[in-house]
């Protein structure tokens, strides 16, 4: 689900308030944003230059509208695999992180 230079995990944390999806690739890291695309931003660790997760925006708007499928983005993700993990654990709150 995550980029090939990822060997970790998926970290989940869903701002259920202001409808927010951070996906970290591994444990969350100092990272900066290096693209946005249709409010989804890809975002690097400053250190290593990795790829390090995704902020969405917006984001039961596009698990419902099916949009985030459609995203072209620098590496590979499995968004349906996100949205199936989301839906299976959609009870979590703000602030509580969920390994995919």
């Amino acid at each position: 689900m995550y980029p090939e230079n990822s060997k970790t995990n998926v970290v989940i944390n869903y701002d259920k308030k202001n409808d927010i999806l951070y996906v970290s690739f591994g444990p969350p890291r100092p990272s900066y944003s290096v693209a946005e695309i249709d409010d989804v931003f890809i975002m690097k660790d400053i250190v290593t230059q990795e790829y390090s997760g995704l902020k969405i925006l917006d984001f039961l708007e596009r698990l419902n509208d099916g949009s985030l499928r459609d995203l072209n983005l620098p590496f590979c993700f499995d968004f349906e695999e996100l949205e199936r993990e989301f839906k299976r654990n959609c009870n979590c709150n703000a602030g509580k992180g969920r390994r995919v």
